[in-house]
């Protein structure tokens, strides 16, 4: 039961921080969760292409800034889900669950959803590209936004390749997630610059 209900948590907070909602009130198998993950993904990446087909290059880096901020808001409230079952699986057991089971628990979850994970990172990409592409951006923005998405993809780490113990993972996250909200912040004040 819990298991189904952090699927269906997780699916729900993945499809709300890419931009869209979506309601699966079935459990079902986990070849039909990943054909579903595959068309979302796939709808997703062509709204996103739409959205920053005639977007400028500055709204483009806000675009790039706002969709980093809520995929990685959406990846923090999953790993307060890992850790809680962490939690619950110490105290169950009587001591502490190795990081290499939860990395395990955590890969199960990932296979399934790893056509909207992949989208989300190839929107971001495409996003970082177009921004190179235009122009119309100084060095110092488009290193700002670089510096963005390898802070984003550090978090991914951290959330998704569980570490230490619990303290740790929470302690690993917690900082990843502020490294991006400095970051998406810092890029926010440089584009101001340009209005």
């Amino acid at each position: 039961m819990r298991y189904y209900r952090l699927t269906f948590s997780m699916a729900a907070v993945l499809l709300l921080g890419a931009g869209c909602v979506k309601i699966e009130t079935s459990s079902g198998d986990s070849e039909q969760r990943t054909h579903l993950s595959a068309q979302s993904a796939a709808d997703l990446r062509a709204d996103w292409a739409r959205s920053l087909q005639n977007a400028t290059p500055t709204e483009t880096a806000q675009m790039l800034a706002r969709k980093i901020d809520a995929v990685s808001s959406a990846y923090a409230a999953y790993s307060l889900q890992v850790a809680e079952q962490w939690r619950d699986g110490n105290n169950t057991k009587g001591e502490p669950i190795p990081a290499s089971d939860m990395r395990r628990y955590v890969q199960g979850w990932v296979a399934t959803e790893r056509p909207l994970l992949d989208a989300n990172d190839d929107m971001i990409e495409y996003a970082f590209a177009r921004i190179k592409e235009q122009g119309g951006l100084d060095d110092e923005t488009v290193e700002i936004a670089r510096r963005l998405i390898a802070s984003y993809y550090e978090l991914y780490s951290a959330v998704f390749i569980p570490n230490g113990d619990v303290t740790d993972y929470e302690y690993t996250v917690g900082q990843r997630r502020s490294d991006v909200e400095n970051l998406v912040g810092e890029l926010e004040r440089d584009l101001a610059r340009y209005f």
